[in-house]
């Protein structure tokens, strides 16, 4: 761990296809967590930052754009917590 204590992580989904009940949800997103790991290590607080570009086709509904901001996302805060092992 490097002395600062940050630690970032990127997940990209390429292609998404989601079918519920006919509705379909389509498209791609990239997320980033970066933050600062508690010394001990049992906390890991983010920001967690999502790019998505997604559109809904509902039956019978104009396709909707459901995309964040290109150039910020959407930001929130986030805490994770190690869980001891049992």
């Amino acid at each position: 761990m490097p002395q600062s204590r940050q630690l970032t992580v990127n997940i990209t989904l390429d292609h998404v296809h989601i079918d519920m009940a006919g509705t379909i949800l389509e498209g791609n997103s990239t997320d980033i967590f970066a933050g600062a790991i508690q010394p001990d290590e049992s906390v890991w607080q983010v920001q967690w930052t999502a790019f998505s570009h997604y559109t809904i086709q509902a039956p019978g509904r104009p396709t909707q754009e459901l995309s964040t901001d290109e150039t910020y996302g959407e930001t929130k805060a986030l805490t994770f917590q190690k869980v001891p092992e049992e």
